[in-house]
């Protein structure tokens, strides 16, 4: 592979590998095809800073060229805003209250014989394989046969083309090929602190890197300060690296003669790893991009749908013609890969429960409609114990006088001791600062989205509606030696209050 990318080329390529006869459905298009293959392509902490999605400063070309030959859904939602409950959605079809990975392996894990995607296309004649993390486990179970480069290696976009392309070369069987780029993730605190340029280049790239101050605070913190600017930056540094990375990526692909016949996914697991996005239930950590691509005439459709990731099983079973040996929580999007109305879903959930462990425990269920959302807490009368990740301290920053008796300091107070419900009015607040959840113009829609969630729960056999299970969590949250110091420093914090 040349050293240099060119994008012009590489763009221009791609429109000619998506050329074929157009499809109509899945079951027309592979009829005439030996069984096709699938890539899943997945970014970690990628929110909607996309160009194709309408941010401005975003510089992604190769991301915006594959959502204008596929599908670009503008509501699409993980199941859980932690990387391996949200993964583990992807390669089950279920929500992670159902397939029991709760949190970040190896605290946490699938449940044992719950059929796993990756398995399943194996023992249906797929080589299977991954670069990158897996973060599901148990590892040995989710039936991957060939590894690529590891997690820490996909900062070098470069290899994990190489990877892939050596994936591709290997045999003439149909594949699986799940591709995790490690980025947007931050890196390491420490990395940042020690040397800043391990985030805004690497190998090179991006060849121009943003600057502190070049690109605007996305609205979801509510504040501002020198250090958020420098992370901010950093994070879209990242976001262009990998742009180029799915561009080498797809490029490989479409020289290996397998464009034709691919399935593309392109998603992220999460938003991005700021406070109130990631490990929380609001909008800047649970909506994500999703972009289907599937071999035909490009498409460039745009859907509005509300489609969750506990859809992609589904999905890719329809396409590859394969019955999954387990229930599945979602719905195939198939029909929504062509133009028409579809009779889809009224109301999109989600969950929460831990992140790295049970001393981060901290159970949520959300459900929206078209427009609002409603969020309960389970443990309301317990301190968040993730009221931000690691690296720039929004919420240091929200301390500040400046934001004294304003709706910011709500927010951020409400991220370490909700209520147990919280409502929002998605089309006037999309960053979700007003809770309307004692509001009494509103007490029509909190009822009716509190039945509607109850009812999910039950449908979905949720352990947590059982009392003694939740107290059982609870008491391994309380007992958690990091719960306790989490506790202690925050006596000492009490300004916030």
């Amino acid at each position: 592979m040349s050293k240099r990318f060119d994008r012009r080329h590489f763009l221009a390529g791609m429109g000619a590998a998506v050329t074929a006869a157009s499809v109509h459905g899945f079951s027309l298009a592979q009829a005439a095809k030996k069984r096709p293959n699938v890539l899943l392509v997945t970014l970690d902490d990628l929110g909607l800073e996309v160009g194709c999605y309408g941010d401005r400063k975003a510089k992604t070309p190769y991301m915006d060229a594959l959502a204008a030959q596929g599908v670009r859904f503008t509501r699409a939602y993980c199941t859980q805003a932690s990387c391996s409950p949200s993964r583990g959605s992807m390669l089950t079809g279920l929500y992670p209250h159902q397939n029991g990975q709760f949190g970040l392996t190896p605290t946490f894990s699938v449940h044992d014989g719950t059929p796993l995607l990756p398995a399943v296309l194996k023992g249906h004649g797929y080589r299977t394989g991954a670069i990158g993390k897996i973060h599901v486990g148990p590892e040995e179970a989710v039936g991957f046969d060939w590894r690529g480069v590891d997690a820490k290696t996909t900062r070098h976009v470069r290899k994990v083309a190489a990877s892939a392309s050596e994936f591709f070369a290997q045999g003439d069987k149909p594949f699986f090929l799940m591709v995790n780029y490690s980025e947007p993730h931050r890196p390491a605190v420490q990395d940042i602190q020690k040397n800043f340029t391990q985030y805004n280049q690497v190998d090179g790239l991006p060849e121009k890197p943003y600057q502190p101050g070049e690109v605007p605070i996305p609205h979801y913190f509510g504040v501002d300060s020198p250090e958020i600017q420098a992370d901010v930056s950093g994070y879209y540094n990242s976001i262009m690296r990998s742009d180029t990375g799915i561009g080498l990526l797809l490029e490989e692909l479409a020289k290996a003669g397998m464009a034709d016949n691919t399935l593309v996914i392109l998603v992220s697991d999460q938003g991005p790893g700021f406070t109130r996005c990631k490990t929380t239930s609001y909008e800047a950590g649970i909506r994500i991009p999703l972009i289907i691509r599937q071999p035909g005439e490009a498409k460039g459709l745009v859907r509005n749908e509300m489609v969750s990731t506990v859809d992609l099983v589904p999905t890719i079973m329809d396409y590859v013609g394969i019955s999954f040996p387990g229930p599945t929580a979602g719905r195939s999007l198939a029909p929504l890969l062509n133009e028409g109305d579809v009779p889809w879903r009224e109301y999109l959930f989600t969950d929460y429960n831990a992140h790295g462990s049970w001393g981060q425990f901290y159970p949520r269920r959300t459900v929206r409609d078209g427009r609002f959302k409603l969020i309960q807490n389970l443990l309301p009368q317990r301190e968040n114990p993730v009221r931000q990740l690691t690296g720039c301290s929004a919420w240091d920053v929200s301390r500040e006088d400046r934001y004294d008796g304003t709706i910011i300091r709500d927010a951020y107070n409400r991220c370490l001791l909700p209520p147990a419900l919280e409502l929002y009015d998605l089309e006037k607040d999309r960053w979700e600062f007003y809770d309307l959840s004692q509001n009494p113009e509103y007490a029509e829609v909190r009822a009716r989205l509190y039945q509607v969630l109850q009812d999910w729960r039950g449908e979905t056999k949720d352990p947590l509606l059982d009392c003694a299970t939740l107290e059982e969590m609870e008491e391994k949250l309380m007992s958690s030696p990091q719960y306790q110091q989490q506790l202690e420093q925050r006596r000492e914090e009490r300004s916030w209050r």
